[in-house]
């Protein structure tokens, strides 16, 4: 190859700030971090695509991080490798410069900049909610905060089992579910405020948008809170609320069911009310953690508040201290028993001395469970995989300020401090617990997180800028101007066509099966790809037809269920034309896969309806 071609592609592929501008190294090495966690994220998924195969990246239910990774991510981790050098590039010309410094200049003559972008934000998360997620809430945990609204909705706290249904309920619903059969009832195994918020927007029919409005408010909280820590910046609430609005995984997890978003906006809340350091401030706040805890998973809100707590202790707050450590201390324990308590106020029995105290036992067997089963390869592998949907599922102009922030760590106010500190507290029960997440968009369980980050870029961008001459400060501008442009033009309408590509199979197979002429259908787990997450009902079961997991169908079962009803079997076969995936890719291996089922059902002397094919 020529010297001189050589040397052009070199210099393509190089990120060089004008060397005039000496004091805007840093941002060079933000970019170049940044470029180099998208080449090692691309080269992460093509070695997991070789070492663990095609197959158990694409089809296996626990690799399903992997396989978003590979279908969705590396196309937005390759393009951004290949696009920033422009952007710089962009920055740095002066034929796109003037652009560059019309649009900054358009964004600083908005009036109420956040108020704008938190009804952008509402507007985009509302109407995605419908033409993007289909309103369909997509994983189990999705549909368990819908499944509890309409619990609640019906007057309860724990939903009744109807008597004739109280043998199938483990196969009416097998994932995520408590069965309690000494008392009748059965209830989601979350915290059941994320559905309870649902159930009280489903009152004016915004149930479906209960989380776009939380977003919006996400959007407002990070703003007050970069105003209290930069008073003297006048751009830092809108830089703030803008880094956050344009993440793609912030947007898209608002259009869902998903409880992240709650957590998200009940952080941001209580920091805000914190911040305020005065007794109003702190019972509010101590509300505020009262309902974070309950929204889904009590651990949650207390890793995040936890540097805060401590930070207590060298400023000898001690009486504040106590009276947080008091208050969560019995939120936490009336949160950890709830179900007992809500068994005894449901009226399943007298009183909650009457009721078996499990949920304790319960919630700590399962973590020492999860503590003990660590391979260290496969979580290696997981953590990786999240980590590179992490950076993937951000704006750039969110990954580079992180970076710039966390390299200025030391000089950050404390609030910023304390936020990163916070950030890895989150982590920690992940790292040893749940490496794996399953479904979600992005790293869903940092995104409790996406305000802190938001926030010490702000920080980053902040401290560069203090560095900076005139000339220098004005390429950081353009240059972070371009990485907005990047993300919002680019970034944003790759994913939700990403997710939308994605949820409509699940949401048309789901609706099919819901409107069959049977009064009982079996959905076949053995050769469809998740195809247990379209077992829903109506926990009064008041739906038709009950629809019922294969799986979870004993011998017993099967027989009492065939000699009741006429039950419609679901196979991979009958979902193909929605765009399901198979477990396996040949007609031969699911017919070998399905045998077992086929031959139990014919034990059990099942004789299956006839159904007619969907339109």
């Amino acid at each position: 190859m020529p010297a001189d071609t050589t040397k052009n592609i070199s210099r393509f592929f190089d990120i060089q700030i004008a060397p005039e501008h000496a004091s805007a190294t840093p941002l060079q090495e933000a970019l170049v971090t940044f470029r180099t966690l998208c080449v090692l994220g691309v080269v992460a998924a093509i070695a997991a695509w070789f070492i663990i195969g095609s197959e158990a990246v694409f089809l296996r239910p626990a690799n399903i991080s992997i396989y978003f990774t590979a279908t969705q991510d590396v196309v937005w981790l390759l393009l951004c490798a290949l696009a920033l050098p422009l952007f710089v590039l962009a920055a740095q010309s002066p034929r796109l410069q003037p652009y560059l410094d019309r649009l900054a200049e358009h964004a600083a003559t908005l009036r109420r900049p956040v108020l704008t972008l938190a009804l952008a934000t509402l507007l985009l998360t509302a109407v995605g909610s419908y033409l993007v997620y289909h309103a369909f809430p997509l994983s189990l945990d999705e549909y368990m905060a819908w499944f509890q609204a309409r619990i609640i909705q019906g007057g309860h706290l724990l939903a009744p089992i109807p008597a004739e249904w109280d043998a199938f309920v483990e196969a009416l619903q097998p994932i995520f579910m408590r069965h309690d059969h000494a008392h009748g009832v059965w209830v989601p195994g979350y915290r059941p405020l994320g559905g309870a918020l649902i159930a009280l927007f489903d009152l004016v029919g915004a149930g479906t948008i209960t989380y776009a409005f939380l977003a919006a408010g996400s959007i407002v909280l990070v703003a007050l809170i970069a105003r209290r820590i930069w008073p003297d910046v006048p751009y830092a609430p809108a830089l703030a609320a803008l880094l956050l609005m344009l993440s793609p995984q912030f947007l898209v997890t608002g259009m869902s069911a998903y409880a992240m978003t709650g957590h998200l906006f009940f952080n941001l809340l209580w920091l805000v009310l914190f911040l305020r350091d005065d007794k109003p401030g702190h019972i509010g706040a101590a509300l505020t953690g009262f309902v974070a805890i309950g929204l889904h998973q009590i651990h949650i809100h207390p890793f995040f508040i936890l540097p805060f707590m401590l930070a207590l202790l060298p400023q000898r707050r001690l009486g504040l201290l106590l009276f947080y450590t008091t208050w969560y201390g019995a939120v936490l324990l009336f949160w950890l028993l709830w179900r007992d308590i809500a068994t005894a106020f449901d009226g399943a029995v007298a009183s909650i001395a009457a009721t078996k105290s499990t949920e304790g036992t319960f919630f700590l067997g399962r973590a020492l469970a999860l503590l003990r089963n660590h391979n260290l390869l496969d979580d290696g592998l997981f953590w990786g995989t999240n980590f590179a949907r992490f950076i993937a599922w951000q704006t750039p102009a969110m990954i580079v300020g992180v970076y710039l922030g966390l390299r200025a760590l030391a000089s950050a106010p404390q609030t910023i401090r304390l936020l990163a500190w916070g950030l890895l507290a989150t982590l920690l029960p992940y790292i040893f617990f749940m490496p794996g997440q399953g479904h979600g968009w992005g790293y869903r369980y940092i995104h409790v997180g996406l305000g802190s980050l938001a926030l010490i870029a702000v920080h980053g961008f902040i401290m560069l800028r203090a560095q900076c001459d005139n000339a220098a400060a004005q390429l950081l501008k353009r240059s972070v101007v371009g990485l907005l442009v990047l993300g919002a033009v680019l970034g944003i309408p790759l994913r939700f066509a990403q997710v939308e590509n994605f949820i409509r199979p699940f949401a048309q197979a789901s609706d099919y099966i819901s409107h069959l002429p049977a009064q009982a259908v079996i959905v076949s787990a053995e050769d469809t790809w998740f195809g247990v997450d379209l077992v829903r009902n109506d926990p009064y079961l008041t739906n038709t037809p009950k629809v019922l997991a294969s799986i979870a169908l004993g011998p017993d079962e099967m027989t009492t269920l065939c000699s009741r009803y006429e039950p419609s079997l679901i196979l991979y076969d009958d979902l193909a034309r929605f765009g399901m995936r198979p477990y396996y890719d040949t007609p031969e291996q699911r017919s070998v896969r399905r045998q077992p089922l086929l031959q139990h059902m014919e034990r059990s002397g099942c004789t299956l309806a006839a159904r007619s094919s969907p339109s």
